[in-house]
């Protein structure tokens, strides 16, 4: 009974100290520091130059690691790189025009906790189309309808760093016909063009010697470009003639009579022909 008592008793006392510490020294939790997050900054080289990258600090890491994979060969190209810097990069020996590399770069801390840092970054390695020169290399012409022909300017584009061809490119635009004579200058689109036609007046049919004496052509259709021949005659003589490719013809006459005046006309660019004679 004696003993009962006794253990009831130093039981009750460590209940008690128990009781009093949490009373005076009363539990306070950790407050757990918000994680810091780790970010890739990457650049974007060209063939042969090295890749380079970077990231954020992170407060509690001793060192870094960093390691690149080439994904369009699927082969490591730097495995766990350790630098107590934030940076790193790749001689541009392994920079290949065209190819996918990723970045993986993981923050180490002292003591290893879970979830330490990491990030990982991709970069595609440019391929001189990010760095365009685009020269004129030709220009094309192509009838489109009766008021405007396209026009296909061709640049060449190489990269204005390494000299590389890249790609033809095309712009096209519409364009106005040039119409001379009927005919467009740069695209050859021709007019809708009506027969080439003259009809010849005359001043005077009858004429004394002094007199003056002409005719006027008037000429119409075919491209609008003409030359002119004309032949004069009194009482069925002829008299002169003239290849002045003037649609009009004056002079004195030399001699009493009747008069008549006869013109042939050719176009200019289609060689089409056509007189005309005075009544």
């Amino acid at each position: 009974m004696k003993k009962q008592k006794t253990f009831i008793t130093r039981e009750l006392k460590r209940i008690m100290v128990i009781i009093m510490a949490m009373v005076l020294f009363p539990i306070i939790p950790i407050q757990s520091a918000k994680a810091e997050s780790l970010s890739i900054s990457i650049n974007y080289p060209i063939e042969g130059q090295s890749l380079s990258f970077s990231w954020n600090k992170i407060s509690k890491a001793a060192y870094y690691e960093y390691s690149v994979r080439d994904l369009t060969t699927n082969s490591v190209v730097a495995s766990h790189n350790r630098t107590t810097g934030t940076s790193g990069s790749i001689s541009g020996s392994y920079v290949i025009k065209g190819h996918k590399y990723k970045v993986w770069v993981g923050a180490f801390y002292e003591v290893a906790e879970s979830n330490m840092p990491e990030a990982t970054a991709n970069s595609y390695i440019a391929d001189c189309a990010q760095k365009r020169r685009s020269t004129l290399y030709g220009t094309n012409y192509e009838q489109y309808n009766g008021t405007y022909h396209k026009r296909y300017d061709v640049y060449e584009v190489t990269c204005k760093v390494c000299g590389d061809f890249i790609e033809y490119t095309t712009e096209t635009t519409k364009e106005k016909h040039t119409i001379k004579n009927g005919k467009c200058t740069i695209c050859g689109f021709e007019e809708e063009q009506s027969p080439l036609n003259v009809v010849v007046s005359r001043n005077q049919a009858k004429a004394k010697v002094g007199d003056t004496i002409g005719a006027t052509a008037k000429i119409s259709g075919g491209s609008g470009s003409y030359l002119c021949d004309w032949t004069v005659t009194c009482d069925g003589v002829t008299i002169t003639t003239s290849d002045n490719n003037e649609s009009a013809y004056n002079a004195k006459a030399t001699k009493a009579g009747t008069w008549r005046f006869k013109i042939s006309v050719r176009d200019k660019n289609t060689g089409e022909k056509v007189s005309g004679t005075s009544s």
